[in-house]
């Protein structure tokens, strides 16, 4: 039986209300605009203690082709976030996902947020720990996600936000090197530049490019 199947079958009798500490009743939180989809997933994660078998269970249920294979960079049961360091140091570093592309501002939302160019270029991102500390050292990529990159003809790096998205996978230990060693490699652009590459080119160089 693959691992994350069998990981998925010896979850099943865990009860999702012990793996939810009750430090976490006090703390106010608001399901307004909340994806019912990344709450399933969110649920079944907790429910399982498995990211890999959580993986194999929504692409059942969202009934992927049998060829199709979705393998997470990161498999760890601890919490990690990501940091940036700025050109500016004097602004940073910024600590956490949403706070690099999409902070909280006043009379903004999340979504217009994301749309305001950064004060700063980003120098580069790190990894946080659980006990909100900067790991100096990448940690290694899920040994699946490595042994994929490795073996693959082509790795295509999709659309999305490149710093928060892409790159985090990409600083792991190892897998730059996986990812240099393949045959060809493609990126699809986004629409437009967003919060985090304001100030970039297609070709990756710097420039005044702004959005129209």
């Amino acid at each position: 039986m693959e691992t994350a199947k069998r990981s998925g079958h010896q979850s099943a009798n865990l009860n999702i209300d012990e793996m939810i500490g009750s430090e976490e009743e006090d703390r106010p939180f608001s399901y307004s605009g909340l994806s019912v989809g990344n709450a399933l997933f969110s649920g079944m994660r907790l429910y399982f203690g498995s990211l890999p078998a959580t993986i194999w269970m929504w692409s059942r249920i969202a009934r992927l082709p049998p060829n199709t294979r979705v393998v997470p960079c990161v498999n760890t049961n601890f919490t990690v976030t990501i940091g940036a360091e700025l050109e500016d140091e004097s602004l940073g570093p910024v600590y956490g996902q949403n706070a690099i592309s999409h902070p909280v501002k006043p009379g903004l939302d999340t979504k217009a947020g994301g749309d305001e160019p950064m004060e700063s270029r980003i120098k580069s991102i790190f990894y946080v720990s659980q006990h909100g500390d900067r790991m100096h050292r990448p940690f290694k990529p899920y040994s699946e996600a490595l042994r994929a990159v490795q073996e693959a003809d082509t790795v295509i790096y999709s659309m999305g936000s490149v710093f928060t998205s892409l790159v985090p996978s990409l600083v792991l230990r190892g897998m730059g090197d996986a990812v240099q060693g393949t045959k060809r490699k493609v990126l699809l652009l986004n629409a437009t530049n967003d919060r985090e590459t304001s100030w970039m080119e297609p070709d990756g160089k710097g420039g005044s490019r702004r959005q129209e």
